[in-house]
């Protein structure tokens, strides 16, 4: 006897679940000029190398012989797949098959893959399409899907039955107990049991990234924030309560894309990082992140052979900066001089646009850029550039990601808006996140070094400052400091503004790093055009170091 019939049907539930949501549902998301969830898995994973996990689960129908009528899948696609032949997760909302919604599967099938992210140790990647949970939960009625179970029904058994509500299931989420006390661990236990707890936070764990690809509310759109990547199409949208409920608590009536769209959430909120112009796009700059990370925290980032010189001095370095201090400058084609070519990526350009951050390639080595950008706020630290600091600084410090910082910061924002913001709070958390961070850390002051704001250029552990000679330091800029300093001799001055100016002019002066070789914490200053042999020169001695640090990074404490 052989269990031909049973393989049958298993292989006839396979092919309609591949299926989807069926023609009209496939058609309403064509409509749209959205791809399928399978779709876009082919175009985002290597050909050929996506393996599904949970193929036939769903509510599957049965006549009284036991034989299939029919069988609608669950809302969302999991599977292994590769990227550059290396492997990752992938998690896909259906749309096609009630909008996505995760109140579509029985249990909550994000556990299912949280587990095999977590026990794997791969990226996790999200395709975000549908809404979180409906009141229609609250009804009776038969629900479908299941990350580790099938659900039959007879024809004849489909009566209405009560639903079971669950949580909002936040993958990646670790909770202890309310009354959970570690005063009782000895010193020797405490770091096994706080690597312990990072690692039940998934982000502590692995790269894990996250596109919005339609409309995304509820629970989803709070998987929008729970990565290290963001990204969401022009034409979508995401938001924790739709119009609907908008309407209904305040009384407003918008549409989707004016709630949630790229203006609000990338520029605006800074909630999602990217934006992608079509689904290709997207998919395109997933692979591109994910190339500069290890597949874990317990892996270094995969340096590539590199194709270009390592003590290229690149001459138009050497001009620059320009003399007059009010002429502007672009920090991104700093980073292409002195990065390998072509191996530059932003992050988060349309947010907090007073700091620059990239991912990029040194000799082969992936690392991080920051920069001051002149253009936006002088350069200062706004409470968005501060919040965008802040959490760049711990994404590349559990990833072990080098950081190289050109410092041009004349301080942070000033002025009442900046101080209703919470300015002083989140500049704090700014400098915090420096002071945590373990990881090599080469800043080189390319103009200005101003205030509280030099926390930002870090000096302990494996840290390490360059200046050109352009640089300048200080605890105020001279422009605001002689103000403040010498208001009355400005005031009692013939000329005021010819006094006012005399003294900036001193003071800048004495400003310069080539005035102040006796500084405690001193700065080597280099010819600009060696700025490239310097960082990769550090970056190798440092490399070693650097590889002791594998596994989850533990910060103990809080910030402001």
């Amino acid at each position: 006897m052989t269990w031909t019939p049973e393989m049958e049907r298993l292989e006839r539930m396979r092919e309609l679940g591949k299926r989807m949501g069926g023609p009209e549902g496939i058609e309403r998301q064509k409509a749209q000029g959205r791809l399928t969830v399978r779709e876009r898995i082919d175009l985002l994973v290597d050909p050929a190398s996506f393996e599904e996990v949970g193929t036939v689960n769903g509510v599957a129908k049965f006549d009284e012989d036991d034989n299939l009528v029919s069988f609608r899948p669950g809302s969302t696609v999991s599977g292994y797949g590769r990227i550059e032949g290396r492997s990752v997760i992938v998690d896909g909302q259906d749309f096609t098959i009630r909008g996505g919604a995760s109140d579509g599967a029985i249990g909550y099938r994000g556990r299912s893959v949280t587990s095999m992210v977590q026990d794997l140790r791969m990226p996790l990647v999200k395709l975000l399409d549908g809404a979180g949970g409906s009141v229609r939960n609250y009804d009776t009625q038969t629900r479908i899907g299941s990350a580790s179970s099938i659900v039959h029904h007879r024809v004849d058994d489909l009566e209405e039955r009560p639903v079971q509500l669950g949580d909002s299931g936040v993958p990646g989420s670790f909770d202890l107990p309310r009354n959970f006390d570690s005063s009782h661990i000895v010193p020797s236990q405490r770091d096994d049991l706080l690597t312990g707890l990072a690692r039940g936070n998934l982000l502590a764990q692995v790269p894990v990234v996250s596109a919005v690809l339609g409309s995304v509310a509820g629970g989803p759109a709070v998987e929008v924030g729970n990565c290290h990547f963001s990204i969401m199409t022009k034409d979508s949208e995401t938001f924790v309560g739709g119009p609907p409920m908008v309407k209904q608590a305040l009384g407003v009536e918008m549409t989707k894309q004016e709630l949630g769209n790229y203006r609000v959430q990338a520029k605006a909120a800074g909630a999602v990082h990217n934006v992608a112009e079509d689904e290709e796009d997207a998919f395109r700059q997933i692979r591109r992140f994910l190339s500069y990370l290890p597949s874990n925290v317990w892996q270094l980032p995969p340096r590539i052979e590199p194709d270009d010189d390592p003590n290229r001095r690149e001459e138009e370095l050497f001009s620059f900066m320009p003399r007059n201090r009010r002429e502007i400058h672009d920090v991104r084609k700093l980073a292409a001089l002195i990065m390998d070519r072509d191996s530059t990526f932003e992050i988060s350009a349309l947010y907090g646009r007073a700091l620059v951050t990239m991912l990029a390639r040194i000799d082969g080595f992936p690392v991080a850029v920051i920069a001051n950008d002149c253009r936006y706020n002088g350069g200062a630290m706004t409470v968005s550039a501060c919040i965008k600091f802040e959490r760049f600084i711990d994404f590349t410090d559990t990833f072990h990601i080098p950081v190289v910082y050109f410092c041009d910061v004349p301080g942070f924002m000033v002025g009442l808006q900046s101080e209703k913001d919470g300015i002083i709070r989140f500049a704090n958390r700014a400098m915090f996140a420096v002071r945590d961070a373990t990881i090599p850390y080469i800043t080189i002051v390319t103009r200005r070094l101003y205030g509280v704001a030099s926390g930002a250029a870090k000096i302990n552990g494996m840290g390490v400052r360059y200046a050109w000679p352009s640089g300048e330091s200080g605890s105020l800029v001279a422009e605001g400091g002689v103000q403040a300093a010498y208001r009355r001799d400005i005031e009692a001055a013939e000329d005021p503004d010819a006094k006012r100016q005399e003294l900036e002019e001193r003071y800048i002066r004495m400003a310069s790093v080539l005035r102040q070789p006796g500084l405690a914490t001193p700065m080597e200053i280099i010819d600009p055009r060696d700025s490239r042999p310097a960082i990769i020169d550090y970056i190798r001695k440092t490399h070693a170091v650097n590889a002791t640090q594998l596994g989850p990074k533990i910060r103990v404490g809080m910030r402001p």
